[in-house]
């Protein structure tokens, strides 16, 4: 029989051998390990590896048009183009911005009046148009308003429309065709009698070729 003290070093022999058996394992399974890592680091990469930092292509520049693009454009045209109207010295022509095709000023019993004359196509919402014109003037927008008829010279009707602030107002007259034509005349100081029959007069005189 083995005597104690050979018993004790047999097993230290094998506690030994026991811990070295494991450090070589765990030198085998640590290649693994990183290499498994390096594939998860590999497979993120390619996740990213899509080219959206590039400027994008013609094709993805293109927006979808809306309803509001397609009817409404910052080009202005002419008044040559659809306007015939005779030559009048109260009526002085102005610098014209924004839509308009032309801007006119009117100085009557020492009050200033701006004519602006806007062209539209016929799908523009009428209303919405006339909602930025109310809020223009103090109005609450798409306020109900009431309109009156008016028959040009040249046989064609107009839809006139008064919108009256505490202090500004517009007198607008509207020709619907193919196309939106808007006389809309604007006063800091209000509108009486006399400037709506002067309007009316100018209107008449007016016809539309297009």
């Amino acid at each position: 029989m083995l005597s104690r003290k050979n018993i004790i070093i047999v097993l230290l022999a094998i506690g030994i051998l026991i811990g070295l058996l494991s450090l070589i394992s765990i030198d085998k399974k640590a290649p693994l390990i990183s290499q498994n890592k390096y594939k998860a680091s590999d497979s993120i990469k390619s996740i990213a590896k899509p080219n959206w930092w590039k400027e994008p292509t013609a094709s993805a520049n293109l927006t979808i048009p809306t309803q509001h693009s397609k009817n409404v454009t910052n080009q202005r045209e002419p008044v040559s183009n659809f306007l015939k109207m005779s030559k009048s010295e109260e009526w002085k022509n102005t610098a014209s911005s924004g839509i308009a095709s032309a801007k006119y000023n009117l100085l009557f019993e020492n009050k200033d009046y701006e004519l602006a004359i806007i062209r539209m196509n016929a799908k523009v919402p009428q209303e919405e148009v006339l909602s930025i014109w109310q809020n223009k003037v103090g109005i609450t927008p798409k306020s109900p308003y009431k309109s009156i008829k008016l028959i040009t010279k040249y046989n064609q009707p107009l839809e006139l429309i008064t919108f009256k602030g505490e202090q500004k107002a517009i007198l607008l007259a509207i020709h619907k065709s193919h196309k939106l034509t808007f006389f809309r005349l604007l006063s800091n100081e209000g509108i009486d009698e006399q400037i709506t029959q002067k309007f009316k007069e100018f209107l008449f005189e007016i016809e539309i070729i297009n």
